[in-house]
């Protein structure tokens, strides 16, 4: 094709930030059929074309993600659909629009309405609630001489499961 959708990055630097980094593995993980559709350009606003580009779109944050000059996502890294929807949103020509919601469908994009996935959700949610609010019984719980902080028995913090004692004093644990 010989139009291509244009996506700009505006980061700070994408080996040292963390978020800007984040924000172009996000594009550059895209797959390979949508890849051959987008050409995309990192501007960083440590150099002179990095901050040209910056006002020239009227960047407000690091990082943004502009489709077609547009700035689209700012300080939000996009998961997989929003990007391509967004990208379908601005494509030059009806065509690639929609060879890119093909595509969008075809690498198992569609939304959640399984009742299954429903099901399987919700259950993780039942055991993460009963987890979260379990009331520890004592003999779970012992003081440590160091740190007088309660500790629950095999806790990543306190204490080793393998020998049942609290790493900071050595002391054992439970009644």
């Amino acid at each position: 094709m010989a139009d291509k959708i244009h996506i700009d990055v505006l980061t700070l630097d994408s080996v040292q930030c963390a978020a800007c980094g984040y924000m172009m593995e996000s594009i550059a993980a895209l797959p390979g059929d949508v890849q051959e559709m987008i050409e995309y350009t990192e501007w960083s606003i440590k150099n002179k074309d990095g901050i040209g580009k910056f006002l020239e779109l009227k960047g407000r944050v690091l990082p943004t993600i502009c489709i077609e000059r547009d700035l689209v996502f700012e300080s939000i890294i996009p998961q997989y659909e929003e990007l391509i929807d967004e990208m379908a949103a601005r494509a030059p020509s009806d065509k690639m629009r929609e060879r890119i919601k093909a595509l969008r469908v075809r690498h198992g994009c569609r939304p959640f309405l399984d009742r299954n996935f429903l099901r399987f959700s919700r259950a993780r949610l039942r055991c993460a609630r009963t987890e979260l609010f379990r009331i520890p019984r004592i003999s779970e719980i012992s003081v440590c001489r160091t740190s007088p902080r309660k500790y629950r028995r095999g806790g990543s913090r306190s204490c080793s499961s393998a020998r049942g004692a609290c790493t900071a004093c050595g002391i054992p644990t439970g009644s």
